[in-house]
């Protein structure tokens, strides 16, 4: 029985005719950020490119990959939480095309898309079960995350306040698991 409910479990992106595969950017060749968000840039335009290819994203956890990395979060005009009581989320970085390849969708906002770099404001997307978690009806700043802004938590100067600019449907990263709550920063931001 159990087997049959995670066969019929909603992964939230659409897997029929998308091909998935690992690449490692060596860091020798590619130093600084800047290098690696060029190679991310012109590997996706060449790939897009080829015959019979709809799209192509990139993310650094892939969903039901079996791995995740998550840190916790601060929003903007709220007070830091006590220890023990920390916001929390799954981190992933991704490319502008990263959810329509997946059929991920946007139900607020927008998309990532090439103006976000690394020279504009930092911008975030966020899926609904984070926005459901901290932004529910009845919060007192306002039940709808976009515009909002929020940052990991440590320096300043590494983590940036990032603006909310869209809420994309929530991903199963783990069949078996409940729905968590994600947030993406854009590859050419965070590469």
């Amino acid at each position: 029985k159990g087997f049959l409910n995670l066969l019929k479990a909603n992964p939230g992106f659409e897997p029929d005719n998308v091909l998935t595969m690992s690449l490692t950017v060596p860091s020798g060749k590619y130093p600084t950020p800047k290098q690696r968000a060029a190679f991310y840039d012109q590997l996706a335009q060449r790939i897009n490119a080829m015959p019979g290819v709809e799209s192509a994203g990139f993310i650094n956890y892939l969903p039901l990959g079996q791995s995740n990395s998550s840190s916790t979060f601060l929003i903007e005009g709220r007070p830091e939480p006590p220890p023990g009581q920390e916001m929390e989320g799954r981190e992933r970085v991704c490319t502008p095309l990263y959810f329509q390849t997946m059929r991920i969708p946007l139900l607020k906002g927008r998309f990532f898309n090439d103006t976000d770099t690394a020279d504009t404001a930092p911008v975030m997307i966020i899926n609904e079960q984070l926005a459901k978690r901290y932004w529910p009806a009845n919060n007192p700043d306002g039940h709808d995350a976009l515009g909002k802004r929020m940052r990991l938590t440590g320096p300043i100067e590494r983590n940036p306040w990032r603006e909310i600019v869209g809420v994309v449907g929530s991903v199963r990263h783990e069949l078996n698991q409940p729905l968590s709550p994600d947030y993406f920063s854009p590859q050419a931001q965070d590469p």
